[in-house]
């Protein structure tokens, strides 16, 4: 699974490149669409956003949505320390919008508007 974890992680450093932010959902579907089996995507959401935490790629934000996957969960949206504006496929995020999955851009950018008014 350490080989598949290193995969999992490129995913969702190559996401936080080219998102300002994202949630579990985002990573998750990711995770889908680049090959993970359903059962590999859930068991290293977590862990890896946690990794990623813990590395200082991503900070959380104080805002957080309901999910898509599991309506009754709020997750957390996470702000990107890495944004470098990278392209991502606009077709792979159409797709992930119509089943529901929507990247936080909104939140991010209101986020990043109360930290520079806290700072003052």
């Amino acid at each position: 699974m350490t080989e598949r974890r290193d995969q999992a992680l490129d995913v969702l450093k190559n996401l936080l490149i080219a998102l300002p932010g994202l949630t579990a959902d985002i990573f998750y579907q990711a995770l889908r669409d680049g090959g993970f089996s359903e059962d590999e995507a859930v068991k290293l959401t977590g862990s890896c956003i946690r990794t990623a935490s813990a590395r200082n790629w991503m900070v959380k934000t104080t805002f957080s949505k309901n999910s898509q996957r599991n309506h009754s969960n709020l997750q957390n949206i996470w702000r990107s320390k890495l944004y470098a504006d990278g392209e991502i496929s606009k077709k792979l995020v159409t797709s992930w919008q119509k089943r529901g999955f929507v990247v936080p851009i909104d939140e991010v950018a209101l986020w990043d508007s109360l930290q520079v008014l806290k700072s003052r």
